[in-house]
């Protein structure tokens, strides 16, 4: 339960209690404990919380702007609608933490445990998440472009309908993720595990897609023009009515992808590759060779 003593110095201001926290709690080795305490739309602009106990507290709409949280204790916290822009959360515990429509631009979770998390329409434009824990998390529509989450997991993360631009997911986990319908331009996932992931309807226009594992992931009628997925792993990938217009694919073996209704036009496709387009006839009723085939090879038709 929350101390009764620090909720009352915390109330007189963030200066007081920034000052109490340095002549009382570091000498002492205390943590603050704010568990359950209900500090809706409180003001604690440039608090210093480090590894305080936050556990279940409600933080919804509080101004948190510049807070320092690292190493807090935040899981099953309610933080809806909290102002976090530029707040420090490196290391911080936030399993089952509503932050569903909350303010993390700018913000450094470097770290942070965010498994199950809810992040709905989040904002988290330029944060800091290597190496974050998202296993789960629910980011529907939320907005982290230019965010980087460099070697974070993702697995099963749901991120449909995101903004997603400039991300840094390099050597992400996502595996089985759902990116459906998320703008991805400009994204990259040079090295990410994708495996089985869902990116259907996605715009991966210019993603960086190099040495990533795609095994069976679904791109179809997915955007990915000027993509890069040099030396990627396509095995059992759709790219059903996907437009990979000048997409580069040196080094993937497409032969086990679905291509059907893809656009490969300007596509550098690997040397050797032979594309059949498939049609609907019997061997018994027709001779294949009064049929065209369409064969392209480092993308020119040939």
């Amino acid at each position: 339960m929350a101390s009764e003593e620090m909720l009352s110095i915390l109330r007189k201001g963030v200066d007081h209690w920034n000052e109490w926290r340095q002549t009382h709690l570091i000498r002492q080795n205390i943590k603050p404990d704010f568990s359950g305490a209900n500090l809706s739309k409180i003001n604690l602009f440039g608090a210093v919380f480090s590894k305080a106990n936050f556990a279940e507290a409600n933080l919804r709409k509080a101004l948190l702007t510049k807070a320092d949280f690292t190493q807090a204790n935040l899981s099953r916290a309610k933080l809806s609608r909290a102002d976090l822009q530029n707040s420090h959360m490196e290391a911080a515990e936030l399993e089952y933490a509503d932050l569903h429509c909350a303010d993390l631009s700018d913000a450094n979770l470097t770290d942070a445990i965010l498994t199950h998390a809810s992040l709905r329409r989040a904002r988290l434009h330029n944060a800091k998440l290597a190496r974050a824990k998202l296993h789960r998390v629910d980011m529907r529509g939320a907005d982290l472009v230019q965010a980087n989450l460099r070697d974070a997991d993702l697995s099963h993360a749901d991120l449909r309908s995101a903004d997603l631009r400039q991300v840094n997911f390099e050597n992400a986990n996502l595996q089985q993720a759902d990116l459906s319908l998320s703008d991805l331009d400009g994204v990259n996932f040079k090295g990410a595990n994708l495996q089985g992931a869902n990116l259907c309807g996605a715009n991966l226009k210019r993603a960086n897609l190099q040495d990533a594992n795609l095994e069976s992931v679904n791109f179809e009628s997915a955007f990915l023009s000027q993509a890069d997925l040099t030396g990627a792993d396509v095995r059992g990938v759709s790219f059903r009515g996907a437009d990979l217009w000048a997409a580069t694919l040196r080094g993937t073996h497409l032969e086990s992808a679905n291509l059907e209704g893809a656009n490969l036009m300007a596509a550098i496709l690997p040397e050797d590759f032979l594309w059949r387009s498939p049609h609907m006839v019997e061997d018994d009723e027709f001779d294949e060779s009064e049929f065209p085939t369409l064969e392209y090879r480092m993308g020119e038709p040939y």
